[in-house]
Order: structure tokens, then C-alpha cells, then sequence
């Protein structure tokens, strides 16, 4: 089972951007969800909850919105039956989901972080902002990944939001700790999905996630 997750689409649209790559693990084999973060939309079917970009500043990326789409995951893993769970984020999707490959283990087998701010609090530095202590963070949970698991992370060449370091050096912290990890640089490529659609690499590694490579 695939789960896609969407970043948090400051422009006020549904999250449907997402739904072509759920397609892209139907067509490998996979049962596919492309899940709507709370408060979100996406084909015209709305989460309860709050979407994080309607959020005050110091309640974003807390434990608990990540903790219930950890629940989620859960129900749909024992409502599939699903023997292998891969787990697709897409910016601040990326984040909760790299969060959870720890905090909700064993919930996953693999993971595709796509323009991940992986590392909070430099990613935060890097925007001029204030450092978020209190921020769930997959970089905090690197030394507690299950050995088994595998990522992918994939950041664009061009990305000025969460620039390709926030990835590259969380995956150099997995690889130390004996995690199978890629980082994957796309040539060109910017934070948005626009631009990282047309690169091969983005699929290629969905389609690599999916069938367990």
C-alpha cells in the first residue's frame, strides 16, 4: 500500500496535485491513497481539522496533526491488509511522514521524501525565520529509523524553499546510522511539483519505492 502526502499548498487549492503520482503506484501494482491532510480538499472531499496554512506559526509542526495522520495510515494499513506500507510526502508532507517513519515505527517499509525540510530548524535559518525548537523534525528522529527501512529522498536543483541540503544531509545521517538512503538531486527542478513532474527522477523513484528496490 502507497500513501501520498501533499505540502500545504499555500494558495488555497485542493491538494489534487498529488493524485498522479498515487496513479503512477497504481500502474506498479500498489493500492494507492492520496490522502488530504486536515482542513485540505482534494477531488472535492474535504478533511475535517484545520489546514496547517490557516495555523498560527507556533502551531505547526506539533505532534499531534502528525500523530493523527499516523492513525490514519494505521486504519488503512489493517483495512488493506497490507503486508508492506510505502509512504510518499511531498514538502511539508515529506516532513510529518519522515517523522512517522520513527514515531509511528513499525508503520512503514519505505519512504520518498520529495522537497523535504527535513532538518527544521536550519531549513528555518535558511528563510530568515526563528529557529522553532519545539518543531518535530525528521532529522531529530534519524538515530531511532528501523534498520530495515529504506528512503528515497529527492530535492530539485533549484529549490529555493528547502534547499537540497536539508535532504542531502539527513540522508548522510541515515547512511551513518546503516539506513539504506538515496539522496536524488533533479536537475532544474524547483520546490513545486510543476517543475518536478517533468523530471524522470521523481518517478523512477516512486516506481522503485513501490516495487520494494
Amino acid at each position: 500500500m502507497t500513501v501520498v502526502l501533499h505540502g500545504d499548498v499555500s494558495s488555497g487549492r485542493p491538494a489534487d496535485y498529488i493524485q498522479f503520482i498515487a496513479r503512477a503506484a497504481v500502474e506498479v501494482g500498489a493500492t494507492a491513497v492520496a490522502m488530504a491532510r486536515p482542513g485540505y480538499t482534494i477531488d472535492d472531499r474535504q478533511s475535517s481539522g484545520t489546514a496547517t496554512r490557516d495555523q498560527s506559526r507556533g502551531d505547526r509542526f506539533l505532534a499531534p496533526e502528525i500523530d493523527s495522520i499516523a492513525t490514519a495510515i494505521k486504519n488503512l494499513k489493517a483495512h488493506h491488509k497490507a503486508g508492506c506500507v510505502v509512504l510518499i510526502g511531498h514538502s511539508r508532507g515529506a516532513l510529518i511522514l519522515g517523522v512517522l517513519l520513527r514515531r509511528a515505527a513499525p508503520l512503514a517499509d519505505v519512504a520518498v521524501l520529495i522537497s523535504c525540510p527535513c532538518y527544521v530548524q536550519d531549513w528555518r535559518a535558511s528563510r530568515g525565520g526563528d529557529d522553532m525548537s519545539d518543531a518535530q523534525s525528521p532529522y531529530m528522529y534519524i538515530d531511532r529509523i528501523p534498520t530495515r527501512a529504506r528512503v528515497y529522498a529527492l530535492t530539485g536543483e533549484k529549490d529555493r524553499n528547502t534547499l537540497p541540503r536539508c535532504a542531502e544531509a539527513y540522508v548522510a545521517g541515515a547512511v551513518k546510522r546503516g539506513i539504506a538512503a538515496t539522496f536524488i538531486l533533479a536537475p532544474g527542478a524547483g520546490h513545486g511539483m510543476r517543475g518536478l513532474k517533468k523530471q524522470p527522477h521523481l518517478l523512477d523513484a516512486v516506481r522503485a519505492a513501490t516495487r520494494g528496490q
